[in-house]
């Protein structure tokens, strides 16, 4: 942590002096938020590289079904193997199957909140908890006019600290959702670290 701590550090004075550098060379405002932006979503990536290279226990996840996912995967529409298969990538990071026989009499469907989760945790050893819900019913007559969203949160088994993460809404179709958590898994590991810390 203290390594991590000293990186973080460096990484804001560099950024900070880049941030300077080119406030004084042109377009002072446009040009400082514009390489802030990039150099904080850079810095964020290499964040997330350092923290899950150099941890050496391993979390372990287990991603919950989708809050309204009887609806929606009666249309085949499932988002939670994209999350278990992206999440897959970190080598710090075990994404564990939910256990359906441990889960019997359990209520682990239509959960959106930490205050469900007590009960799978108690039969689950699992760090993490990743909930997740579609953020509108689902429209069966007129689904290719629908608009599209999704909400992701995260809960810290031990502590119970809870996070929201990951969210699009007002998307034109299913599979832009899916797009957004893969291009923005690094967003999401690096909540995992927030909320596990």
């Amino acid at each position: 942590m203290k390594l991590e701590k000293i990186l973080n550090y460096i990484a804001f004075i560099l950024l900070s002096i880049t941030s300077f550098v080119s406030c004084k060379n042109q377009n002072h405002e446009k040009q400082h938020e514009n390489l802030s932006v990039l150099n904080i979503d850079t810095l964020q990536s290499k964040k997330v590289e350092t923290y899950f290279e150099k941890k050496a226990d391993t979390l372990k996840i287990m991603v919950l079904p989708c809050w309204n996912h009887y609806t929606y995967g009666t249309y085949g529409y499932e988002v939670t193997p994209v999350i278990e298969r992206e999440l897959k990538r970190f080598k710090n990071l075990k994404v564990i199957p939910l256990p359906l026989k441990k889960l019997m009499d359990v209520p682990y469907q239509v959960v959106f909140d930490k205050k469900y989760c007590k009960p799978i945790i108690e039969r689950v050893n699992t760090d993490i908890l990743v909930l997740s819900r579609f953020d509108k019913e689902i429209d069966p007559v007129r689904r290719n006019e629908m608009v599209w969203g999704y909400e992701l949160k995260l809960v810290e088994t031990k502590g119970m600290k809870q996070i929201n993460s990951l969210n699009v809404h007002n998307l034109k179709r299913f599979e832009g959702i899916e797009k957004y958590i893969t291009n923005n898994i690094e967003t999401l590991v690096a909540d995992i670290e927030r909320v596990a810390n």
